[in-house]
């Protein structure tokens, strides 16, 4: 089995007055292990939303490629700029149906607080839907198959964060 890797993400890299992002220096590293290891990974540091990332990616696959067998789509933002409108559109991580508390620390403080998440209004979980609901994972996938970079039989998995046990609530539990 042979393991092709490219990515779309947006990191910001560092600069003289702060350091780049964890994601950047891990999508680097990523690429240079694979590079030493004579494995194909290329990533592009671009909006994974944008019909302009989905082009970039589609021209490299056809220069490097022709075709794919696998699309892992992952991607969690609170933000989401829709191509079509240039609408933001704005996720939430908030609970749905009720109110959630915990335990949790007041890094503030220092000290162990009670705490609170009210839950997701209905425009909340339509616009968090909007951005990491799938909407955008078949925008992907119809891009790819229409400029025929899809390999027949080809498999795609979205691949998505559900927290420990102690955070289903906000991540996971759906009433």
């Amino acid at each position: 089995m042979v393991v092709q890797q490219q990515s779309a993400y947006f990191r910001k890299p560092g600069t003289e007055r702060k350091p780049g992002t964890a994601g950047f220096y891990n999508s680097a590293a990523f690429d240079k292990l694979a590079k030493e290891e004579g494995l194909y990974s290329k990533s592009i540091n671009g909006d994974a939303f944008s019909n302009e990332a989905k082009q970039k990616v589609i021209d490299l696959i056809k220069e490097d490629l022709g075709q794919i067998d696998m699309v892992v789509y992952s991607l969690a933002s609170p933000v989401r700029k829709l191509p079509e409108t240039g609408e933001l559109v704005r996720s939430s991580l908030k609970p749905i149906g009720e109110t959630y508390t915990s335990t949790a620390v007041d890094t503030n403080s220092d000290k162990i607080i009670e705490a609170s998440v009210e839950p997701a209004t209905e425009e909340e979980i339509a616009d968090t839907v909007t951005v990491m609901g799938g909407q955008d994972w078949e925008l992907w996938i119809n891009a790819l198959s229409e400029a025929g970079v899809l390999a027949d039989g080809c498999k795609t998995v979205a691949y998505s964060y559900i927290g420990t046990e102690l955070t289903w609530p906000i991540y996971w539990k759906v009433h």
